[in-house]
This record gives structure tokens, C-alpha cells and sequence, in this order.
């Protein structure tokens, strides 16, 4: 099978077809989803309150049960439970800055605010290259005017 190559101009009005379609069946699926979620209304509604009163309840249990190993220990304190302990970390991060400077460790280049310096003052070991990117209007349509598709 021989594939036919498209012109610029044929591309662009593919192009636009593909986005009036997906348009329309994006508003079909919308109106659909609308109608559906009328109808199940009720479902729905009661979907809702018991998702929030579960995620409420979880909440709730997570504490008691937390409040239950501070006063016994138990790492299981009820079936289904189960307490694990995390270590938190607290520090000031101009602190911890100092420190990693100190001592040449957990250093990451901020690539935004290098790249913006870099843009500005030349330096032997960053190359400046341009590079062509190709915009598409957004209203083809407007943009091809008489043209149909």
C-alpha cells in the first residue's frame, strides 16, 4: 500500500476536521454524561453522603486507634489495624542548606534559575541553540477561512 504524502495545507485541514469532530462528540458525550447522571440523581446523591460519612469514619479510626497505641503500645490495637510509626524530619532549610554546602552533599541544580542565568551571561560549557517549534491556532477554522473541511 502506497501512503499518499499530504500536503501543508491538506495537514492543516485534516487537522481541523479531527478537532470539529472531536468538538462534537465531546459535546455529545457531555450532554450524554448530563442526562445520565439526571437520571441517577438519587444513586448518586446517596454515593456521595456515604463516601463522606466512610471517609469521616476512617478518619475517626485512624485517631482512636493512634490514641490506643500512645496508651498501650500495641501495634495492633483492634483486627484490621495496624499502627506503623514514620519518622518525621524538621528542620530549618537555610540550616540544612549551610550544612549541604559544608559538606558537598544533597545539592540539586535548580535548572529554572541556571537556565534563566545561563540565557543572559554566556559560559564556555552551555551551548544556545535555536530550535524551530510549530504552533497551531487553536481556530483553524477562522484561520483557513474559505477553505471547507
Amino acid at each position: 500500500m502506497t501512503e499518499k504524502t499530504l500536503t501543508l495545507q491538506e495537514q492543516v485541514v485534516a487537522v481541523a476536521r479531527l478537532r470539529n469532530t472531536e468538538r462534537s462528540l465531546a459535546l455529545a458525550i457531555g450532554l450524554a454524561r448530563e442526562a445520565w447522571e439526571d437520571r441517577n440523581r438519587v444513586e448518586i446523591d446517596n454515593y456521595n453522603a456515604v463516601l463522606a460519612a466512610k471517609n469521616l469514619a476512617e478518619e475517626a479510626l485512624r485517631a482512636r486507634a493512634v490514641e490506643e497505641y500512645n496508651l498501650t503500645g500495641k501495634k495492633k490495637p483492634a483486627p484490621g489495624i495496624e499502627i506503623k510509626v514514620f519518622t518525621r524530619l524538621s528542620y530549618e532549610p537555610p540550616a540544612a542548606l549551610a550544612w549541604a554546602i559544608d559538606h558537598k552533599l544533597a545539592l540539586q541544580l535548580n535548572k529554572a534559575s541556571f537556565d534563566k542565568i545561563a540565557k543572559d551571561n554566556p559560559m564556555d560549557f552551555v551551548a544556545l541553540t535555536q530550535e524551530a517549534r510549530a504552533l497551531i491556532a487553536t481556530d483553524l477554522a477562522k484561520a483557513l477561512g474559505e477553505v471547507k473541511f
